[in-house]
C-alpha cells in the first residue's frame, strides 16, 4: 500500500510504522504536558530526551514504511543523531534530578552531547567512504512473513554503541545511587527510576548480541519510550495518589496567607493564590527582580550559610512578616545545597494596629494610674498635713514616732504651747490668730536642724521631736527657735503681734517609751514652764517640783 502524498514506492504503510508514528505522537503529547508542569530539578533534559525519542520514533516508523534498502538505511543514518542524544541526555537528567545538583548554567552539559552528537553525525555520515559503521553485508531479509533490514554492523557502530552504554549504565548507576538512599515513599520512585534506566540498556543488548527484535526492529527505541512513560506516570500517580501531597497541595492552595517559591536561578517557581492577588507584579516562570521587597529571598540562594530570619515588609499597604525556609538537597544526611526557598508572608496588619491599639490603652493607663498615684499620694500627704501651717498633724507624729523608736539612737520630744495666744484671737481676731500660727511655723520651719521634725497637734499646741539629740542640745535648738521669733514678729494689719511660746521637754528612755506617756511627761514640764513665767523651757520634773511650790 502507497501512503498518500509521498508518491513513491519506498514509502509502505506498515502496522509497526503506524505504531511507531503513534507511539511518537503520545510522546508529543506527553512533552507539552511536562512543559505545563511544575518545574522539577533535570526538566530541561528530559524534555531534551523526550523530544529526540520522538525524533528516534519517527525515524523507526521510517525505517518499517521504507519499501527499499537504501531508504532504509538512509532513515536510520538520519536517526543516530537522536539515538545519541537520548541516552546522554537521559543520564544528565537523573543527574539532576536524582542526586539534586545546582542546575547552574547547562553548557558543560551541552557541551558534551554536542562533542558525542557530533562525533555520531560525522562517523555516521561518513559510512559511504569508510563502511565501518553499516558494512557491505547489510541487507533486507524475510522472516516471519515481514521484509526486514539485517544490518551489517561495523567496529565504529560497536565503539558509539560502547560509549552510549557508558551513559546508560551510569544512569542505571545514579538512580540506584538515588533509591539506596531514599526513604519512604520516594524509594519506590526511584527504584522504578532504576528499573525503567535498565530496560533500554536490556534491550539493545539483546538485540545487538541476539538479535531480538519487536515487530521485526530494533526493540531500544520502544524500551526507551516505556521508560520515559513509567517517569511521567510515576510523577503522575505521585501527585494524583499520594494523599501526602493531595494534603501538601490542599494547605498550598488553601493556605490565607501568600506564599512564594524560588527555584536555585532566583526564578519564581510557583505562587498560590493569596500570592498571585497581593503580588500581582511577579508571575511563575520569571525571575524575581531585585529592586522587589521580596528581593531578600535571593539571599540564601546565593550564600548557603546565610541565616534565614523573619523580616517584617510593607508590600500594598499591608504589614508582612516573612518566613525564609531554603529548601535543600533532600538525599543529603546533614543537608546540601540550597535548591530553592519558599517565603511565607503573613499578614500581620490587623494585628500590628491591634497592637498600637493596645499600645496607646497602654500609654493611656499607665498616665491614669500616674494621676492616681499622685492624687493618692497628695491625700495621704494632706491626711498627715495641717492644712493651715503646712506644717505634719497628729497622725504623722505617731508614724513617725513609732519609726523613730527602731532607728534613732536618742529623741527627744519638746511640746510647745503659745503664750497668750488666746488673747490674740480676742484682741485681734481669728484672722490674726491664724496669722501668728502661720507665721510660727514658717520659723519653726527655717530654724529647725533638719533632721528634727515639727508637729502641729491641736490649736497653738505644737510638738517637735530631735531623733539623735540630747536634752541640752534639744534644748538649745529651742532656744534658737525663740531667738528667731523674737527677732522676726509676726505682723497682722500693720500690727506687730507677739509671738511667745513655753517648751517642756522629754527623753525617749529615760521619761518613758510610749508616746502618750512622753506627751504627759513633757505636758506636765509646759505648765510649769508656764507656771514660772512663760517663754522658757522645763526639761526635767526637779524644776516641774519646784515651780509647784
Amino acid at each position: 500500500m502507497l501512503i498518500p502524498g509521498f508518491g513513491t514506492p519506498d514509502l509502505v504503510a506498515t502496522g509497526p510504522g503506524m505504531l511507531a508514528l503513534a507511539i511518537a505522537g503520545g510522546h508529543a503529547l506527553m512533552l507539552i504536558w511536562v512543559s505545563r508542569q511544575d518545574y522539577f530539578f533535570g526538566r530541561e533534559h528530559f524534555q531534551l530526551c523526550a523530544a529526540a525519542m520522538i525524533g528516534w520514533l519517527l525515524g523507526a516508523a521510517a525505517e518499517q514504511t521504507c519499501g527499499t534498502l537504501p531508504c532504509v538505511v538512509g532513515a536510520a543514518s538520519v536517526t543516530w543523531l537522536a539515538i545519541v542524544i537520548a541516552p546522554t541526555s537521559w543520564f544528565f537528567f537523573l543527574w539532576r534530578y536524582c542526586l539534586v545538583y545546582r542546575p547552574g548554567k547547562l553548557k558543560h552539559d551541552r557541551a558534551v552531547m554536542a562533542v558525542v552528537g557530533g562525533i555520531a553525525a560525522a562517523v555516521v555520515a561518513s559510512n559511504p567512504w569508510h563502511g565501518a559503521f553499516y558494512g557491505p553485508e547489510t541487507r533486507q531479509v524475510m522472516a516471519d512473513r515481514r521484509l526486514i533490514t539485517d544490518f551489517d554492523h561495523g567496529p565504529l557502530f560497536f565503539a558509539l554503541a560502547a560509549v552510549l552504554y557508558v551513559f546508560l549504565i551510569a544512569a542505571l548507576v545514579v538512580a540506584a545511587i538515588a533509591a539506596f538512599r531514599a526513604r519512604g515513599a520516594m524509594r519506590s520512585h526511584f527504584l522504578f527510576l532504576t528499573l525503567a534506566t535498565a530496560a533500554p540498556a536490556a534491550a539493545n543488548i539483546s538485540y545487538v548480541a541476539f538479535d531480538a527484535r519487536f515487530l521485526g526492529f530494533d526493540p531500544t527505541p520502544y524500551a526507551f519510550s516505556v521508560t520515559l512513560l513509567v517517569f511521567v506516570w510515576s510523577v503522575y500517580t505521585s501527585r494524583m495518589f499520594d494523599i501526602n501531597m493531595i494534603a501538601r497541595d490542599i494547605v498550598f492552595f488553601k493556605e490565607p496567607d501568600p506564599v512564594v517559591v524560588l527555584d536555585t536561578a532566583g526564578r519564581v517557581s510557583a505562587l498560590n493564590p493569596a500570592g498571585r492577588r497581593l503580588l500581582p507584579d511577579i508571575h511563575v516562570g520569571t525571575l524575581l527582580p531585585k529592586a522587589h521587597p521580596l528581593a531578600f529571598l535571593l539571599h540564601p540562594l546565593q550564600d548557603d550559610s546565610h541565616s534565614p530570619e523573619e523580616p517584617v515588609i510593607d508590600i500594598a499597604g499591608r504589614v508582612l512578616r516573612v518566613r525564609v525556609l531554603p529548601i535543600r538537597q533532600p538525599l543529603r544526611k546533614n543537608g546540601g545545597a540550597v535548591l530553592g526557598v519558599v517565603g511565607r508572608l503573613n499578614d500581620i496588619t490587623e494585628l500590628r494596629a491591634q497592637e498600637r491599639q493596645l499600645c496607646e490603652a497602654l500609654a493611656l493607663t499607665q498616665k491614669q494610674v500616674t494621676e492616681i498615684t499622685a492624687l493618692q499620694a497628695e491625700t495621704e500627704r494632706l491626711a498627715l498635713t495641717d492644712t493651715l501651717t503646712g506644717l505634719k498633724n497628729l497622725r504623722a507624729l505617731e508614724a513617725s514616732f513609732m519609726q523613730l523608736q527602731t532607728t534613732a539612737p536618742q529623741l527627744v520630744l519638746a511640746l510647745l504651747d503659745l503664750d497668750n495666744f488666746k488673747q490674740i484671737n480676742d484682741l485681734r481676731g481669728h484672722a490674726a490668730g491664724d496669722r501668728a500660727l502661720m507665721h510660727f511655723s514658717a520659723v519653726v520651719m527655717e530654724v529647725l536642724p533638719p533632721q528634727a521634725l515639727a508637729f502641729r497637734v491641736s490649736g497653738d499646741e505644737f510638738v517637735l521631736l530631735f531623733p539623735g539629740f540630747t536634752l541640752e542640745k534639744a534644748a538649745h535648738a529651742v532656744d534658737a527657735l525663740r531667738a528667731r521669733i523674737d527677732n522676726r514678729p509676726a505682723i497682722f494689719d500693720g500690727v506687730r503681734l507677739d509671738v511667745q511660746f513655753s517648751v517642756g521637754l522629754a527623753e525617749y528612755g529615760i521619761d518613758g517609751k510610749d508616746l502618750d506617756v512622753l506627751r504627759g511627761v513633757a505636758d506636765r514640764r509646759l505648765y510649769a514652764a508656764k507656771r514660772t513665767g512663760r517663754n522658757r523651757n522645763v526639761l526635767d520634773d526637779v524644776e516641774a517640783r519646784r515651780s509647784i511650790r
